[in-house]
């Protein structure tokens, strides 16, 4: 069904990322319209129907012709990664989220969408089922993830009720076919045989199919339209089903795009991967090295290493998401887009 012309359009940052060209293409499929604000002009989305425009997110005026005229803002844009400098990662995902906002108020935007991430509760601990409670640690491991932290709280204390509602979105591990960050290093490092399990391969962590993660923005926006929508101001964690054992699914993703499985023999225990980080971090830290990525830091063995999944038990009863295709299923076409 054709959404009405009086609705307004949809605004999505990062519409040519990953994540955001899945959301611009489902929208687009229910009817929506829709336009893109990206760094680039994606053929692709124009294609589709997606009104593309380019601009930065540091930029104000960009941001405020990118709203004009939107009744929903899904905010995916980010700087993503384990290392950078901190300005970068601030400029972008907190200042720019703060610039946003102001702009979407000003032009009369009614809905805001943020994507988050688990990172902004993930301190140096396991997380086993935990549910949108849990606080924000004391001291963050990342930058991305402490600068998606005060891009999140922004956006959550802007919620003005139906006037301005706003929420967040938690996808974990985003996934699937055409990822082009986490896969093509995992088959950087499998190629160049640079892959070690860290750990004791026990830990469970939540993954995100890239369908399911944008099919959660969908849910969020149509549970936000209704007017007896009470989940606004708050996060909502998304992911599978059920968590996987991390080093079981990177072997299996890795099967799928035709390489060998992680050696059991090549196992380093956590205590060694931390010190191995925060030695690598500290290197890197003093030769001014930010525009290499270092090949492990003390996040990313955490990441490795540590249990984190969640309850998403807030997202199925406040937005109705439920994650339509299985991790089963998103392998099966990961392997079939890798061949």
């Amino acid at each position: 069904m054709k959404k009405s012309s009086e609705e307004g359009k949809v605004l999505v940052t990062g519409g040519g990322g990953f994540l955001g060209s899945a959301i611009c293409r489902q929208l687009i499929r229910k009817g929506y319209q829709v336009r893109s604000f990206s760094r680039n002009i994606y053929p692709e989305l124009v294609r589709a129907g997606v009104e593309c425009l380019t601009g930065d997110m540091r930029c104000p005026e960009d941001l405020k012709k990118a709203v004009s005229g939107c009744d929903t803002v899904i905010h995916s844009a980010a700087k993503a990664g384990i290392w950078g400098k901190p300005e970068d990662f601030m400029d972008i995902n907190y200042k720019g989220t703060l610039s946003l906002l102001n702009a979407s108020k000003q032009a009369g935007v009614r809905r805001f969408i943020y994507t988050s991430s688990p990172s902004v509760v993930f301190g140096n601990q396991d997380i086993r089922g935990a549910d949108e409670s849990l606080p924000y640690p004391q001291k963050f491991y990342s930058w991305y993830a402490c600068s998606k932290r005060h891009g999140e709280a922004a956006v959550l204390a802007a919620h003005q009720g139906a006037e301005f509602c706003t929420l967040a979105l938690r996808p974990h591990l985003i996934w699937g076919p055409g990822d082009p960050h986490f896969l093509p290093r995992l088959k950087m490092r499998a190629d160049a045989h640079r892959l070690f399990r860290l750990g004791s391969g026990d830990n469970l962590v939540d993954v995100t199919y890239v369908e399911n993660a944008a099919a959660g923005h969908l849910a969020a926006l149509l549970a936000m339209s209704r007017h007896h929508f009470t989940g606004g101001g708050r996060a909502y964690f998304l992911a599978q089903d059920e968590p996987v054992r991390l080093w079981d699914f990177l072997n299996k993703m890795l099967a799928a795009i035709g390489r060998p499985p992680v050696s059991q023999s090549l196992q380093i225990p956590f205590s060694i991967a931390w010190s191995i980080g925060f030695f690598i971090e500290t290197i890197w830290k003093i030769s001014g090295s930010y525009d290499k990525e270092p090949p492990l830091t003390r996040f990313a063995a955490m990441q490795l290493c540590r249990s984190h999944y969640f309850n998403h038990g807030a997202a199925q009863t406040q937005l109705g998401y439920y994650p339509e295709i299985s991790t089963e299923d998103g392998l099966t076409a990961l392997r079939q887009y890798s061949e």
